[in-house]
């Protein structure tokens, strides 16, 4: 399908998404229906009224200024993440979401983003039970636990079995590389060491000009026009994802 972003300078200001077919369908018949997640996005207005600890958020809105899509469209940007999956399968790509293999396990790389605000949720889904293994990050040549305190949570998303997620931390000091992670799910620590993505995935505090069409990052994220006309004084940013489950965000 293909989305609009509308700004309203009419009375109450505000931003409006509207949906669209894709261009090669010209008619729908009934019990037609169209298929979508919506991201919420709530960003603090300004550096000057965010009270967290994350100094790159503050320079994510100190650099956008009064472009507070600015933001958003980092946050996009730094979602283009690049993967190789050895065992288990890609569900998605931003946030993280990896399908473990019949086993239970799953084994892959990532090139995380270097400049994330905060925590970056990973998911390890399709694991047959609650107690199904544990996510090993290989960090200073060595195998090391991830939520070995208790630090993660548990789904159980029905015939589909149990989704782990853990937090990533990316603003922790010295904590990732981020040209490559290793990761690894599994009952006990890995004794092999699988190859590397060597691609980093980065964002930036530039942007499209007024009227300018984004790229789509390739897990699915669909950029529309972003419009910087003056006056607009919603915070709340909506972003269509396909393929997606609910997201949550924390930021650090």
């Amino acid at each position: 399908f293909s989305f609009s972003i509308i700004g309203s300078g009419w009375g109450k200001q505000s931003l409006g998404l509207e949906l669209g077919l894709p261009a090669h369908i010209q008619s729908l018949k009934a019990g037609d229906f169209i298929s979508a997640d919506l991201e919420l996005i709530v960003h603090p207005i300004s550096a000057g009224v965010y009270y967290g600890n994350s100094d790159r958020l503050r320079t994510w809105q100190d650099s956008a200024g009064s472009d507070e899509w600015q933001v958003t469209y980092n946050e996009a940007k730094a979602g283009d993440l690049n993967f190789q999956v050895f065992e288990g399968t890609l569900q998605r790509s931003f946030p993280p979401r990896v399908a473990a293999d019949s086993s239970g396990g799953a084994v892959f790389s990532v090139a995380l983003p270097q400049d994330w605000p905060g925590v970056l949720p990973l998911t390890i889904a399709a694991v047959p039970t609650s107690s199904g293994g544990r996510l090993w990050h290989w960090k200073g040549a060595q195998w090391k636990e991830i939520g070995a305190d208790g630090d993660f949570q548990v789904d159980c998303e029905g015939s589909a079995g149990f989704a782990f997620t853990y937090s990533l931390k990316l603003q922790a000091a010295f904590t990732y590389s981020f040209e490559c992670e290793r990761f690894v799910f599994s009952q006990s620590m890995p004794t092999d060491l699988h190859s590397c993505v060597t691609t980093t995935s980065t964002s930036t505090t530039s942007g499209p000009a007024d009227g300018a069409t984004t790229t789509a990052p390739a897990d699915g994220f669909m950029s529309g026009s972003v419009s910087q006309a003056a006056g607009l004084a919603c915070f709340v940013k909506l972003w269509v994802l396909i393929h997606a489950a609910t997201i949550s965000k924390c930021w650090a």
